[in-house]
C-alpha cells in the first residue's frame, strides 16, 4: 500500500486477476455456505448475542482465509492495535506481532510443501515470490480483508435497522441492494485514515495549499465521503442516492484490491441475515454501544447485542 512502481506494480499485477469481478463471482457459493453456517450458530445461541463476534467477524475472516488459502487462526485478530503504532512497540504488542508473524510464516512454509489454489500459494509457486514476500502480503491481506468487512456488516445492520423500511426492503426489493450497499459504504466509511497517507515526490499546489516534496498528506475519507460539494445532504443515509465518487475504497493505483470481494460478502450477508431473521433488532439502546476511538484505524463497535422473536422482553427496537 505504501510502495511505488516498480515494486508496487509487481505485487498489484500478480494479485489483480485473483480479485477481479469474474474471479470473485465464483466465490459466491462458498461465501453463502460460510454465512449459512454462522446463521445456524446464531440460532443455536442464547439470546441476546453479539452480532459482531458470532456472525460478522467469523463471516469476514472465514472468507478471506478461504481466498488466501490459510487456516482460520486466533493470531489474525491480535494485530490490529499494532497497525497505527511506530516502533519500538510495547512488550505486549511486540509479542502479539511476533505471534502473528510466526503464524503467517508457518502457513507459508506449509504452502511451500503443499501448494493449492489459494492466493498465497499462487504468489509462492506461480509468481515466484520469496517466502518473506508472501508472508508480508499475507499479513496485509488477512487484516485488510476481515476487520473492515466485519465492521461494515455490523454497522450496516445498525444503520439499516434505524429505519425498518430499509431493512425490510432487502427482502422485498433485492434488486435495489447493490445501490443500497454502495450508499452504506459511503455513509459509514469504516476505514478512516490509515490507507490514505501519501508522500509528495515534487512540489504540488492543491487548492491554495503548497505541498512540498517529501511532505506527507493524509486524507480523511469520512470527510471526503460527506463533502457537501459532492453529495447533497451528505450526513443522511439515502439508499436512493447515486453515491458514485465516494472514496471508501481509495482511488488510483492503490485503490482497494478486495473491493469486489467486500461487496459480494456484504450482499450475501445482508440478504441471508434478513431472510433468516427478519425481526432482528438491537438488544440494547444505541447510545450504550461502545464505539472505537477516533484514533483507531477502523470505525466500528466493540459489540452489537441483538435479539429476535417475541420472547425477549429486554430487546430494544
Amino acid at each position: 500500500m505504501n510502495m511505488d512502481a516498480p515494486e508496487h506494480t509487481c505485487f498489484r499485477r500478480a494479485l489483480g486477476g485473483r480479485f477481479s469481478p469474474k474471479r470473485v463471482t465464483r466465490l459466491a457459493e462458498t461465501i453463502e455456505q460460510i454465512v449459512d453456517d454462522r446463521l445456524d450458530a446464531m440460532e443455536r445461541s442464547q439470546k441476546p448475542l453479539d452480532l459482531q463476534s458470532v456472525f460478522s467477524l467469523p463471516v469476514a475472516l472465514g472468507t478471506i482465509c478461504h481466498v488466501l488459502g490459510i487456516h482460520v487462526r486466533p493470531e489474525w485478530n491480535s494485530i490490529l492495535d499494532v497497525m497505527e503504532l511506530d516502533p519500538p512497540l510495547e512488550e505486549d504488542l511486540l509479542a502479539d506481532y511476533q505471534q502473528f508473524l510466526a503464524a503467517m510464516t508457518e502457513e507459508v512454509s506449509s504452502l511451500r510443501e503443499a501448494p493449492h489454489e489459494g492466493v498465497l500459494s499462487f504468489l509462492l509457486h506461480d509468481v515466484g515470490m520469496t517466502d518473506e514476500e508472501v508472508a508480508g502480503a499475507g499479513q496485509f491481506m488477512v487484516v485488510a480483508g476481515h476487520h473492515t468487512t466485519s465492521n461494515m456488516i455490523t454497522l450496516g445492520t445498525l444503520v439499516l435497522q434505524r429505519d425498518r423500511r430499509h431493512w425490510d426492503a432487502i427482502a422485498h426489493g433485492p434488486d435495489a441492494l447493490p445501490n443500497m450497499i454502495e450508499e452504506l459504504i459511503r455513509y459509514i466509511t469504516v476505514l478512516q485514515l490509515a490507507p490514505f497517507t501519501r508522500t509528495a515526490t515534487a512540489d504540488v499546489t492543491i487548492g491554495d495549499v503548497l505541498v512540498r516534496a517529501g511532505e506527507r498528506v493524509q486524507v480523511s475519507s469520512p470527510a471526503a465521503n460527506r463533502d457537501p460539494e459532492v453529495f447533497e445532504r451528505p450526513d443522511e443515509f439515502d439508499p436512493e442516492r447515486d453515491p458514485t465518487g465516494h472514496l471508501t475504497f481509495g482511488d488510483g493505483v492503490h485503490q482497494c484490491l478486495g473491493q469486489h470481494l467486500a461487496r459480494l460478502e456484504l450482499r450475501i450477508a445482508f440478504t441471508r441475515l434478513v431472510e433468516r431473521f427478519p425481526d432482528l433488532r438491537p438488544a440494547v439502546p444505541i447510545d450504550e454501544l461502545e464505539v472505537n476511538p477516533g484514533t483507531y484505524p477502523g470505525h466500528g463497535v466493540h459489540a452489537l447485542p441483538v435479539a429476535w422473536g417475541a420472547d425477549d422482553e429486554g430487546s430494544t427496537a
